[in-house]
């Protein structure tokens, strides 16, 4: 798995990567490449998830994108927040 173009893996030492951890509204795109090329970083076993984070100049004009979760665990009574944002704004002059 890539995040523009750097090679990014779990914190836990392995090669998995939990896709859960990244907000949809900051991704622009998403390549599933299926087969490898020579020009792919080594170490791949099938293939290569290739994710693009949204970049300036991506928006005209002004962009504000909001996401609130919450979970709610029976056991611990406790809710875990999730929330994630992106502010936009891109001028002509």
């Amino acid at each position: 798995t890539t995040i523009n173009n750097v090679s990014t893996s779990s914190g836990n030492g392995g090669r998995d990567v939990n896709f859960d951890i990244f907000a949809s509204e900051l991704i622009q795109s998403i390549t599933v490449k299926k087969s490898p090329t020579a020009a792919d970083e080594e170490g791949g076993v099938a293939g290569v998830v290739a994710i693009q984070t949204a970049r300036p100049f991506d928006y005209s004009g002004t962009r504000a994108i909001a996401s609130v979760e919450g979970a709610y665990n029976d056991l611990s009574e406790k809710t875990d927040p999730r929330y994630s944002f992106l502010i936009s704004k891109n001028q002509d002059d």
